[in-house]
Order: structure tokens, then C-alpha cells, then sequence
């Protein structure tokens, strides 16, 4: 048995239109989607077997031989009042990193046995994109006026390419992601310099829209390095419409598909199973 603990994640109201929108997405994601598929307790009032923490605030409840998922906790020093000072304490404690880049990071700075599980992807039907009559370019993220900004200049940017732009920033359910990706057929993500050699970054983003068969066009990121020759690399939004104007003769979808199957729930879930299995 495994229990799963985490900040219960919550909705918020969109200042722009009203509608509600999930914060803490990834206690969902790397806690209850998890817990739900393996048949452990998410938020028990008493743990169970194993114990996954998610980035915890305090060390209190966390046994010797549980696991800290440290998500993307972004100290780089080893302080006493930081997540990574106090796991560092507790040398006992295993933690669990998102990507290698990310284990590779961590391993340099902590003394704890480390641990790899990527997210999995949201598409848990194995759901296959059909093309649009108009190509379509999207972008989905949290709301950030400057992203809203970068889009609203790429929809102009692409539309001269004859290709049509939507942006998703509110996705109060799994469903409405499933939703957002159904409706492209190209991921572009144009945030150039932002967070490009952050260990705790992910590739979470490509390989949702990799299970559907959509490729992504975006700028290099040490945390993307895992799904390396899976996307499209670009320096620049000018290179990125150019690629996305390319890609109107097609592409690899199945190429695409095959790789994300590594990211599915079914096989994630067996990354956490393997925990409880070393514990024995």
C-alpha cells in the first residue's frame, strides 16, 4: 500500500472571464491521478505502507524509507528553512526527482538515494489527434500576462502562414485538456529564455501532446532532455513559424505516439509499485 500526502489542490476564479481554473495541478497529477490507479489513499488521516510526500512543508509525518516528491522546489542552496535543507537533515528520507536532468541536479546536492518517475500524460484513452482542415498551432499554461502577450503576437505571425492559433490558459479538468488537444495539431510553446537551464523544468507539455501524435515546436531546455529528437528545436518566434509552416506536409505521428507510451499511467504507476516493492 502506498499513501499518498500533498496540499489538497484547489480552484481560483479567472480575474479575465470568472471561470475557475485548479491550482496545485500537480498533487492531482503526481498524488490522487496515482493513488486512484494503484489503489492507494491520497491524504489518509493515517499513512498506510509507504509514504510519497509531496514537496511538504514540514518533515513531521515523513518516516525513514518514505519518499519527497520535491516537484519544482528551485532552491539551489542547502539552508535549514528550505524543502531541500530539511530533506538533507533526514539522510533516511528518499526523494524523487522529475527528470534525469533534474535527478542528476539533485544527486549533486543532496546525500539521499534519489529516484526518477516522470509525470505521466493526461491522455489515459490513448486518444489519436486528427488533422484540421486549417493547420492549427496551440498553446496551453497558466496565465501569465506576459504569455498572453507572446501568443497574441504568434497568432498574428502565424496567421499570415495561413495557420489558425488558440490558446487554452483555464483547465479546471483532465477532460478539458483531452479537449484542448483534440482541437490542434501542433503544440507551440514561445517562451524563449525562460527557465532554459532549469533542472526542475519538465517535458510534460510535449509528451501530452506527443500521446495524441502532435508534434511541438519550442526552444531547447535542460529539462526538456529526455524527450531530445521527440520536438521541434527553435531559436526564435521567427524559426518557430517558420517550422510550424513546414510541418503543413506532415509528420511522424506514430513515431510520436510510441515514445509517449513510456509516459503513460499504466507505466508510471509501475515506477511507484517498484517503490513499495524495494521496501520490502
Amino acid at each position: 500500500m502506498i499513501s499518498f500526502f500533498a496540499k489538497e489542490p484547489f480552484s481560483v476564479l479567472d480575474s479575465r472571464d470568472g471561470k475557475p481554473y485548479l491550482k496545485r495541478i500537480s498533487s492531482i497529477v503526481r498524488g490522487k491521478q496515482i493513488a486512484d490507479y494503484i489503489g492507494g489513499k491520497f491524504n489518509p488521516k493515517e499513512g498506510e505502507g509507504l509514504g510519497i510526500h509531496l514537496k511538504p512543508l514540514k518533515m513531521d509525518r515523513v518516516k525513514d524509507g518514505d519518499y519527497v516528491d520535491v516537484l519544482d522546489d528551485t532552491a539551489v542552496h542547502i539552508k535549514l528553512g528550505t524543502l531541500l535543507g530539511r530533506v538533507a537533515k533526514r539522510p533516511k528520507v528518499n526523494v524523487i526527482a522529475m527528470t534525469s536532468a533534474h535527478k542528476e541536479w539533485l544527486e549533486r546536492l543532496l546525500p539521499n538515494k534519489i529516484v526518477h518517475i516522470p509525470h505521466q500524460h493526461m491522455n489515459f484513452e490513448r486518444i489519436r489527434s486528427e488533422r484540421h482542415k486549417q493547420l492549427t498551432c496551440g498553446y496551453i499554461g497558466t496565465y501569465v500576462g506576459r504569455h498572453e502577450e507572446l501568443c497574441n503576437a504568434l497568432e498574428t505571425q502565424l496567421a499570415r502562414g495561413g495557420i489558425k492559433f488558440v490558446s487554452l490558459f483555464t483547465y479546471p479538468s483532465r477532460e478539458d485538456i483531452i479537449k484542448f488537444y483534440q482541437s490542434i495539431d501542433i503544440q507551440v510553446i514561445p517562451m524563449f529564455g525562460y527557465l532554459t537551464n532549469v533542472p526542475q523544468y519538465h517535458e510534460k507539455k510535449i509528451v501530452d501532446a506527443m500521446s495524441f501524435g502532435i508534434p511541438t515546436i519550442t526552444e531547447e531546455k535542460l529539462g526538456y532532455r529526455d524527450v531530445n529528437g521527440y520536438y521541434i528545436k527553435v531559436n526564435s518566434m521567427s524559426e518557430l513559424v517558420s517550422e510550424a509552416v513546414k510541418l503543413k506536409d506532415g509528420w511522424d505521428a506514430e513515431r510520436l505516439i510510441t515514445k509517449a507510451e513510456d509516459y503513460h499511467i499504466s507505466n508510471i504507476a509501475e515506477k511507484y509499485k517498484a517503490l513499495c516493492n524495494s521496501q520490502s
